[in-house]
């Protein structure tokens, strides 16, 4: 999984003494993948990175660039005129190689000089794909019709290896023995003795294969077309498919280990096409990270779990140093202050150095921009825009002006007729746009009105397929456009009338979607974010089927395929499995927890896996005699080792619940921190979560205080035990009004850098 840096500095430290490695706060890091200068216009297509200081980046027209600060790039003379390069190897700052077209290969030994190896490739030798460094002697090289190329002497003699047949576009190896090399339409050779002997192996795929790299003699991933991952762990005899959230074209992969990997690649049809995927366990969940708007990406490199660098059409230079984590800006893509409803907008600052918060709406008339907020170091900021825009429907995006983590939700608040308090819903925001989102709740039927709510935070206007994933029926696909600098809300009762539906929003431009139901003449209410990352695992940690509670999950397969789905409910009394059952296509599923599943223990957590990626939401309602309420969260597709929950109130009316879910085999020792509005009198407590359960705690009894705080729950990343995290509100409470004890409530998963949101 993925590895954070933690340090526990100004907090009160409650229940038991925490040991160094189990520091709880985030210290500042620049997030996600940033834009480098590269001070070209020509196409990189491959990136060699040997730390976080030095690596080299090679492209079209003769294109060879080195840093050796990690950040600014400088050109080097590479001696060819015209020359497109393909791939670069490096060993350390003073040895690569590059390849590409016509046979070219050139190397380095000083890190500043380029020529041509001793002696030349032999003749005939076609265009250069992929090269492999084992020492600054050793080298592997492939590439057209079978090519393969090996030396041991720095390039003096060439030992042909080539396998006939189909164009070799990639090749990795651990040592001068173990070898693999990937190429069209699903070709693999392995070598287990330097060479000598090129075994074909079958990947079960046959699209192009762009890239490979190998963790051990026997472990090895390869990407290609058609989102193509393929995984073997028994020195090729075998491959697993592994979950992909792309269809799209996927060219090359670097690992940091034998869990965390990224491959890159690019949407053939968007000129901004270019994406990043990620994995940190082992490739069970390959996830999107965010990354600034580019083009086509080609070239990956991986210098550890925090480092990369990424590259690409029009000089592209991205890097990560935290391991592509970005929580630095976050969109809200609902948003009123008009209808009788009033917004929060809370925003949370983990770090132990105060930050700025740049907040922006986007409104019916456009952009607005209200004065910066600054945030005191570990602390809790909310706001009320109707003060910013007036009396209007908006979106909103927050950035942290110092590129550091923050953590931002909403809450909605209005008094539906005849209703004796309050209503509400929260989320969490996300903290990217993206072309295709998923959002497994939705339903025109039983009373309810639903709205799809998309935010366009681009110049230009957005057009929108929306599919509707109809329960018992087939999918429907209405089209949609979205102005720029704006938002629109769609009426799913106007494009399917009245259905029960999962929904899908595929766009031209990276958009926001959230999905907003409402019932009984809006007495009650709920609202979730969507996701763009379908997932064979999806995790709930709230869940309960007594004190009044009704739960429902709802599961969406948006795949071609049918799908075999299992539920686990993790209760107090140890996990539940329920039976298998089979989802079509495009389909959704309503399970109704009470009804469905006999529980040990009422309160639960849940764990929803598929044969193939699917998407999980919990959605529950209560009646305590005063009209019906509700709330609603989408699942999240891994746990993680930090959550954040900026929205939380132990005031006399408000009661706070930290919902903490353990998918562990093993019991889970977490810390959880309680940020005051001022960053002052913040509390700290340590707790133990059983193996395959969760846990409740009431901030006011928990922390001691009372009043607004946000909340931070991490986990030692060296315990190797994630944890899933949900934030649950309800007013009033019983001791402050008997007759109308939670008569309503809000939920919302925490904001992690596994969710992507």
């Amino acid at each position: 999984m993925r590895t954070s840096r933690f340090v526990l500095i100004g907090v009160t430290v409650c229940a038991l003494a925490m040991p160094a490695s189990a520091a709880a706060v985030a210290q500042p890091v620049i997030q996600g993948w940033v834009e480098q200068v590269s001070g070209v216009t020509h196409r990189l297509q491959s990136v060699g990175a040997v730390s976080q200081d030095v690596a080299w980046a090679v492209g079209t027209n003769d294109t060879i660039l080195k840093t050796t600060d990690g950040s600014t790039w400088q050109a080097q003379a590479s001696g060819t005129t015209g020359e497109d390069f393909a791939c670069v190897d490096a060993l350390d700052a003073s040895n690569a190689w590059i390849v590409g077209d016509g046979g070219t290969v050139l190397r380095t030994t000083n890190g500043t000089a380029w020529n041509p190896p001793p002696a030349p490739v032999p003749t005939g030798t076609k265009n250069l794909r992929g090269v492999k460094m084992l020492s600054a002697t050793t080298v592997w090289i492939v590439g057209y019709d079978g090519t393969i190329l090996k030396t041991t002497d720095g390039g003096t003699v060439w030992d042909n290896q080539s396998v006939a047949g189909k164009s070799l576009w990639s090749i990795d190896a651990t040592d001068s023995n173990h070898a693999f090399a990937v190429g069209d339409e699903g070709r693999v050779v392995r070598t287990i003795n330097g060479g000598g002997t090129w075994y074909e192996r079958d990947p079960g795929t046959t699209s192009k294969l762009r890239g490979v790299v190998m963790t051990d003699s026997n472990t090895a991933w390869a990407v290609g077309y058609n989102g193509t991952i393929v995984k073997t762990t028994n020195s090729g005899t075998n491959w697993t498919t592994q979950p992909s959230p792309t269809d799209d074209i996927l060219f090359d992969i670097s690992a940091a280990g034998s869990n965390t990997a990224w491959t890159v690649g690019y949407n053939d049809f968007s000129s901004l096409g270019g994406f990043i995927l990620q994995t940190g366990n082992g490739g069970n969940g390959w996830f999107k990270q965010p990354a600034p708007p580019v083009g086509d990406l080609y070239g990956v490199s991986a210098v550890d779990a925090n480092t990369a660098w990424a590259v690409g059409a029009g000089g592209t230079i991205l890097k990560t140093e935290n391991g592509g984590e970005s929580l630095t800006t976050w969109y809200l893509a609902e948003g009123s202050s008009d209808w009788g409803f009033e917004t929060f907008i809370a925003i949370e600052n983990p770090n132990t150095v105060p930050v700025t918060a740049e907040v922006t709406y986007q409104t019916r008339d456009g952009e607005q921009t209200r004065p910066d907020l600054p945030l005191a170091a570990q602390s809790q900021v909310v706001i009320d825009p109707r003060g910013d825009v007036g009396a209007t429907d908006f979106s909103t995006r927050v950035e942290c002006k110092e590129g550091y983590t923050i953590a931002v939700d909403r809450r909605m608040m209005w008094t539906g007729p005849g209703a004796g308090c309050q209503e509400s819903h929260s989320s969490v925001g996300v903290t990217a746009p993206d072309t295709t989102w998923f959002l497994p709740e939705g339903s025109s039927k039983w009373g309810f009105e639903c709205w799809l709510l998309v935010q366009n935070p681009n110049g230009a206007q957005a057009n929108c397929e929306v599919t509707y994933m109809i329960e018992g029926e087939g999918p429907q696909v209405i089209a949609h456009t979205v102005p720029a600098n704006s938002r629109a809300s769609f009426d799913m009762s106007q494009d399917i009338g009245a259905k029960d539906a999962s929904i899908r929003v595929d766009s031209d431009l990276p958009v926001i979607p959230e999905r907003a139901m409402y019932r009984y003449n809006r007495r009650e209410g709920h609202e979730s974010i969507g996701t763009i990352n379908p997932s064979m695992d999806y995790y709930l940690a709230e869940g309960c089927t007594s004190y009044g509670f009704t739960s429902f999950i709802l599961v969406q397969n948006p795949q071609a395929t049918a799908t075999d789905v299992t539920v686990t409910y993790m209760t107090g009394a140890g996990p539940v499995d329920m039976p298998v059952f089979r989802m079509e296509p495009n389909t959704r599923r309503t399970i109704n927890v009470n009804a469905e599943a006999v529980l040990p223990d009422p309160n639960f957590s849940t764990r929803v896996h598929g044969t193939q990626p699917i998407i999980a939401e919990r959605a529950m309602y209560w009646d305590r005699g005063y009209g019906e309420a509700c709330h609603d969260s989408i699942g999240m597709p891994a746990p993680d080792y930090v959550f954040y929950l900026p929205d939380g109130d132990s005031s006399p009316q408000f009661e706070t619940w930290t919902l903490i879910q353990n998918p562990n085999p093993v019991d889970a020792q977490v810390i959880v921190s309680y940020f005051r509005p001022n960053g002052q009198g913040n509390v700290t407590k340590m707790e133990t979560i059983p193996a395959n359960s969760r846990r409740t705690y009431e901030m006011g009894a928990h922390s001691g205080a009372a009043g607004r705080a946000a909340v931070m729950v991490s986990s030692d990343p060296e315990a190797g035990r994630p944890v899933m995290v949900e934030r649950s509100m309800y007013w009033p409470r019983e001791s402050v009004n008997p007759s109308l004890c939670r008569g309503a409530g809000t939920d919302t998963i925490g904001g992690s850098s596994s969710f992507q949101p």
